[in-house]
């Protein structure tokens, strides 16, 4: 494939919004080595045609790649399947529902995804996991956490504890004036 320009954040304007929503693909690194095989990307293949209104976020469990992104109708999830001849392939949208207005963050925790959610600085950041079965995924119940943040926050995999999994998360705080605050939740 071409090579893409250079990301610059220099923009006055989001480049995705509610108001100027765009399209999600996916490209393989096809290379071998990468001094010489820099540029070696597939084609772009389409995995969202139009309607994502911000960042994705992504995550690795049992061998597939899980994207969660913003859209007018809420948080959407898929499942990619890459082959080893940079072909991709994307499993049906599943939207969360409730989520709409939230940027996620996306991570997983043992078995199941994990979904950090932010709406405003003014509203808490909510936790929802999702179970992954072979006949799609089921979103188990919301929890609001006493938590906000000036910003989208972020998640990844903690370590397992007595308790089980855990997940780790990382946060603005809005009132109290402090940055990078951290959250350990047990599941």
């Amino acid at each position: 494939g071409a090579r893409r320009p250079a990301a610059t954040a220099a923009e006055p304007y989001p480049s995705l919004s509610a108001s100027q929503p765009g399209r999600l693909v996916a490209r393989v690194w096809l290379g071998a080595d990468r001094q010489t095989d820099g540029a070696r990307w597939s084609d772009e293949v389409v995995i969202e045609p139009s309607g994502v209104t911000g960042d994705v976020s992504a995550v690795f469990l049992d061998g597939y790649t899980w994207v969660a992104y913003p859209t007018a109708a809420g948080v959407a999830l898929r499942r990619l399947m890459f082959g080893d001849d940079g072909a991709v392939s994307a499993s049906q949208q599943f939207v969360v529902q409730g989520t709409e207005g939230a940027t996620p963050a996306l991570a997983s925790c043992g078995r199941r995804l994990t979904l950090l959610l932010w709406r405003n600085p003014a509203a808490s950041l909510v936790i929802q996991e999702l179970m992954v079965a072979a006949s799609g995924l089921r979103a188990l119940a919301p929890v609001t956490l006493e938590a906000d943040s000036s910003g989208p926050a972020g998640i990844v995999e903690g370590p397992v504890t007595a308790n089980g999994p855990s997940i780790l998360v990382a946060w603005t705080l809005c009132r109290r004036g402090t940055e990078g605050a951290e959250l350990y939740v047990d599941r």
